[in-house]
């Protein structure tokens, strides 16, 4: 009897918790808000409770967005702040220690940024971060995010729109409009979209030379900056069965963009001027960009089967028209056109195979870029140049499952056929073979309560084709800047460790490079008062150590959901400087504090805060820089939501510092740009469904160096 009331009165108490907990959730209107998954067991009762929290499966860091208060952010970039090693820089999203990652939604590769911001918070079912990938993607992919949407269901005609209007010095503009109709199994979907602005920036360079005597040239730059684009994609998608579907589509893109630069220098010798000069910079940019992409994913038997190809085309001009003042005017122009194409495929496999599966595959990409540039009264020659190479893969991993552990082993095996032309002739010294196999491998476990993730991968950073160019860009009279066609890929042996513990991640990473690509300053000619400015390999290796802690303890007081992380990276190196040996081993501290609110009535703010410390990136000083950002959204209907947001509110990330030394010589760099801003942005939606394309795409890093 007393085992019965005891049983009565647990019961009774459990029910008073549930109803205090719902007049809790009422009173701050998240009453129907899931926030992930606690569980509370209490003999044969089970009390639920959830919130957001990243799991660390054999990929990588899963975090679920539906269901939970990630999916009122707003857009897919404002829920990837919030992840744990992932950066959001104004829009540029880094993981940390691994740079800008690849980006797969539902599993094809998004060649274009505006397909990631269109996409909306509440659209995501969930995204994985994955900061070693496998022997599947190429070996200068560091990281990739994977994002996959929510199905939707019901035919007919959908559309849906965001509007946004800022103000940053100028007013500007964008719009975006995704059309879909779909009939049964059959997708034909479209998306257009235009972008306007008008931006200035400044700049001040100083640069050092020590030789027989001290040459110092100071350099101060004020630039206005007029952009468009324009951007459309049509496609269709068609599922016959679950067992075969196809697609394709062609996307092109047009990008003007016009800017004028008011330039003034002067040269010193010893504390002595010995002259100076003004000049006007006035350059027009076009580019035009064609892409057709197309999948076909079977099954057949027990065997997965994916195809898929890319076809790209692009043409740039840039004419620079350039009036310098040195008591007598000097005018000269420059004409550079470039033509880059692409073909690229890949054919995948897997099985199930023991307790796992196994997969193969291999990749096939050809691509060229060519760049021929005429100079009027100048005295930097035209220059016609061109690269072409070949890229063959083939690749194989197995994934096992063993009780709680889980494995991967994988091998990828490259050969790249690179040859140079100049004027028309092949340049053998430039031109270069590449085979190299690169190794893949990961262990997941739980450890008690912590799951653990250790993995290993051999990776490689190849030059992109601009910096391959022996084109010489003018940038003020004493600085120029061009590729190098000497320049030899980097190779890197990554170690990863990913813990995850309650509302604890931890990400650390170390790796050690050789024939790291820098930054070097050098001379146009032998007169060295003109400085030149271009990449090279680095005599000495790299090793870098970066750790990162991500602090998400949940929901608090039911109103308020923080995300704070911590992370540094220390690398060890050494250059050559003024005739000695210089260490730049500064580490960069790097703090981010998201902060998400939601009050009654369907309103959402956010509170997000960044900063990075003054350190060290190769051989290059880095200055500190911060912002906070504010937001506030409302869903005014079904179909409507607005948002308002303002960027760096003090003004405090404006000016961005740099200094980059090199043999005898440095250059102190101080960029300022516009980041403060506020901005409105309107969506309305009708009967929206998503895409069911699954195309995957080939060669993204190859169009990234394109």
């Amino acid at each position: 009897m007393k085992m019965l009331d005891f049983k009565v009165k647990r019961f009774v108490g459990i029910i008073f918790h549930l109803i205090l907990a719902q007049i809790c959730l009422a009173q701050t209107g998240i009453a129907n808000q899931n926030f992930g998954k606690d569980t509370l067991q209490l003999r044969e009762v089970v009390v639920r409770a959830t919130r957001p929290l990243a799991k660390l499966n054999s990929e990588g860091f899963v975090t679920e967005v539906k269901g939970t208060v990630l999916e009122k952010l707003g857009f897919a970039k404002d829920v990837m702040g919030m992840l744990p090693g992932v950066l959001n820089n104004n829009g540029s999203i880094e993981v940390f220690g691994k740079g800008k990652p690849v980006f797969y939604i539902n599993g094809h590769i998004v060649r274009n940024n505006i397909e990631v911001e269109q996409l909306k918070a509440n659209q995501i079912d969930k995204i994985t971060v994955i900061t070693n990938p496998g022997s599947r993607y190429a070996s200068t992919v560091g990281s990739i995010i994977k994002i996959t949407t929510i199905k939707k269901v019901g035919d007919g005609f959908s559309f849906d729109n965001i509007a946004t209007i800022g103000y940053r010095n100028y007013l500007y503009g964008k719009d975006n409009l995704d059309l879909n109709y779909r009939i049964d199994n059959l997708d034909v979907f479209g998306t257009l979209g235009f972008e306007k602005g008008k931006d200035t920036n400044s700049s001040k360079n100083v640069q050092n030379s020590w030789l027989s005597s001290h040459h110092q040239q100071n350099t101060t730059m004020k630039s206005t900056q007029h952009s468009k684009l324009i951007d459309g994609k049509w496609g269709f998608d068609f599922s016959s069965s679950p067992k075969l579907s196809f697609g394709a589509f062609y996307q092109v893109s047009y990008a003007p963009i016009k800017t004028n630069s008011s330039i003034m220098s002067s040269l010193y010798s010893d504390d002595v001027i010995e002259s100076e000069t003004s000049a006007y910079k006035d350059i027009k940019l076009r580019d035009l960009e064609h892409l057709l992409d197309g999948y076909c994913h079977g099954v057949w038997g027990k065997w997965n089967l994916e195809m898929t190809f890319d076809l790209m085309w692009k043409k740039t001009r840039e004419n620079q028209n350039v009036i310098e003042q040195t008591g007598i005017n000097q005018d000269f122009g420059i004409k550079d056109v470039g033509h880059a194409r692409l073909m690229a495929t890949e054919l995948y496999a897997s099985h199930p195979f023991l307790k796992g599966n196994f997969s193969f595959g291999v990749d096939f990409t050809n691509s060229s870029r060519e760049e021929n540039s005429e100079s009027e009264n100048s005295i930097m020659a035209g220059e016609n140049n061109k690269i072409q190479e070949l890229n063959m893969a083939y690749y194989v991993e197995t994934m096992q499952h063993l009780g709680n552990v889980t494995f991967r082993i994988g091998g990828r095996y490259e050969h790249v056929n690179s040859e140079y032309f100049i004027g028309g002739r092949k340049n053998h010294e430039q031109s270069h073979v590449y085979d190299k196999f690169f190794p893949t491998a990961s262990l997941s476990l739980p450890i008690g309560k912590t799951m653990v993730q250790l993995s290993y991968s051999k990776q490689c950073y190849r030059p992109l084709y601009s910096q391959l160019s022996n084109t010489v860009h003018y940038v003020n009279k004493y600085l120029y800047q061009s590729g190098n066609p000497y320049l030899q890929p980097s190779y890197s042996d990554n170690i990863s460790l990913n813990l995850r513990y309650r509302w604890l991640a931890l990400t650390a990473n170390y790796k050690k490079v050789q024939n790291q690509i820098i930054t070097s300053y050098t001379y146009y000619d032998d007169s060295k008062t003109i400085a030149l400015l271009k990449k090279e390999n680095s005599r000495n290796s790299l090793s870098n150590l970066q750790i990162m802690a991500s602090f998400m303890p949940g929901f608090l007081w039911k109103c308020y959901y923080p995300v704070l992380a911590c992370g540094v990276v220390s690398q060890f190196y050494k250059i050559d400087y003024r005739g000695n040996i210089k260490h730049v081993d500064n580490p960069l501290v790097v703090v981010k504090f998201n902060n998400i609110f939601k009050f009654h009535n369907n309103y959402m703010a956010t509170v997000n805060y960044s900063w990075r410390s003054a350190g060290n990136s190769e051989n290059i000083k880095m200055g500190s820089v911060g912002q906070i950002n504010l937001s506030l959204a409302k869903d005014l209907s079904k179909k409507w939501n607005v948002k308002l947001s303002a960027n760096d509110i003090f003004n405090t990330a404006r000016n961005n510092t740099f200094t980059i030394f090199s043999g005898m010589n440095d250059v102190y760099i101080e960029k300022a740009a516009s980041v403060r801003a506020v901005e409105c942005i309107v969506r309305y939606k009708f009967n929206t469904v998503k895409t069911k394309y699954k195309g995957k795409g080939a060669g993204k890093k190859e169009m990234d160096r394109l």
